[in-house]
C-alpha cells in the first residue's frame, strides 16, 4: 500500500508565505509581469520604478498589492515566465521548440546535457530546469558575452548550481564522456556531429536546430556518417486562439517558423 502524504500543517503556513531571498511574480491585470527577489532594500524594476522588496517578505503567496495605479497579484514564477522575462542579445529557442527537444531528448531530472550554442541562454534555462537538482548542463559558446548573458538568466531563474558555462568550440572536440543528451545550435552543425557521437552514452540523443533548411541536410547527412539512427526533422507552428461570448476564433498573429529541428540516437 501506498503510505499516504501528510503535509505538517506548520510547515505548510510557512511555506504559504514568501520568505527572503525568494523569486516573485507580480503579476498585473493586463498580463503584465515582474520576477524580483524579495528581501533586499530596494530594486529598480522596468516599468514599475523603485520598489522596496522588503515589504514583500512574509506576505502571502496569492496576495494582491497595489504599486502605482494598478493592483499586482504576488505568485511563484513557472518556467514560462522566466523565459518571457529573459534579457536577450542573440535569438533564444522559443519555448514551443524547447518542448519539444526536451520529448524528442527525453531529458530529465539527473541527467548530463551538453549544449553548444548558448546565445542567450533560454535554452540552457529550460535544460536546467529538466535536469535538477541533480543533473548537469555543460553549456559552451565562443562568445564570452553570450555567456555572460546567459549566466545571469539561468541565474534569475535560480538554476545556476546546476549549470557549468564554458568558452569551447564543439568542433574542436569534448573531453566529457557520457552524456545523455547533445544539443546542438551554431551556424555549422555538421562540423560538430561526429564530436557528439563520440562524447554520448549509447541510447543518447542529439538535437539540432537549425534556421535554415540546407544547414539541416548537411547535419543529416554529417549524423548518418557519423553513425547515428532514427533522424527526424520537424518543423513546428504555433496559433494562438481567442474565446469570447459568441465562440471562438484563431488569432491574426501566428509563430511561424523559427528552426528546423534534427534528432537522432547514437544506439
Amino acid at each position: 500500500m501506498k503510505e499516504s502524504f501528510n503535509r505538517d500543517p506548520q510547515s505548510a503556513a510557512v511555506a504559504a508565505k514568501v520568505a527572503a531571498n525568494e523569486t516573485i511574480l507580480l503579476l498585473g491585470p493586463d498580463g503584465e509581469r515582474h520576477i524580483l527577489r524579495a528581501g533586499k532594500d530596494a530594486a529598480r524594476v522596468p516599468g514599475l520604478g523603485v520598489v522596496a522588496t522588503k515589504d514583500f517578505v512574509g506576505r502571502a503567496w496569492g496576495s494582491s498589492l497595489k504599486l502605482g495605479l494598478k493592483d499586482y497579484t504576488i505568485t511563484r514564477p513557472l518556467l514560462v515566465d522566466h523565459l518571457r522575462s529573459l534579457e536577450r542579445r542573440a535569438q533564444i529557442i522559443t519555448p514551443k521548440d524547447a518542448a519539444r527537444i526536451l520529448l524528442e531528448t527525453g531529458v530529465g531530472s539527473g541527467d548530463h546535457v551538453l549544449e553548444a550554442g548558448v546565445g542567450s541562454g533560454g535554452l540552457t534555462t529550460v535544460l536546467a530546469h529538466a535536469v535538477a537538482p541533480k543533473g548537469r548542463v555543460v553549456a559552451l559558446d565562443l562568445r564570452e558575452d553570450h555567456l555572460d548573458v546567459g549566466r545571469r538568466n539561468v541565474e534569475a531563474a535560480g538554476l545556476s548550481d546546476v549549470v557549468d558555462f564554458r568558452v569551447g568550440d564543439v568542433r574542436e572536440g569534448v573531453k566529457e564522456r557520457d552524456f545523455d543528451a547533445v544539443v546542438l545550435d551554431i551556424p555549422d552543425p555538421e562540423a560538430a556531429v561526429a564530436n557528439a557521437f563520440a562524447c554520448l552514452r549509447p541510447g543518447g540523443a542529439l538535437a539540432v536546430y537549425a534556421p535554415l533548411i540546407d544547414q539541416v541536410q548537411k547535419a543529416v547527412k554529417a549524423a548518418r556518417a557519423s553513425g547515428f539512427a532514427q533522424t527526424r526533422i520537424l518543423e513546428l507552428i504555433e496559433r494562438t486562439w481567442t474565446v469570447h461570448e459568441r465562440g471562438a476564433r484563431p488569432d491574426f498573429d501566428m509563430l511561424g517558423h523559427t528552426g528546423f529541428l534534427l534528432f537522432a540516437r547514437r544506439l
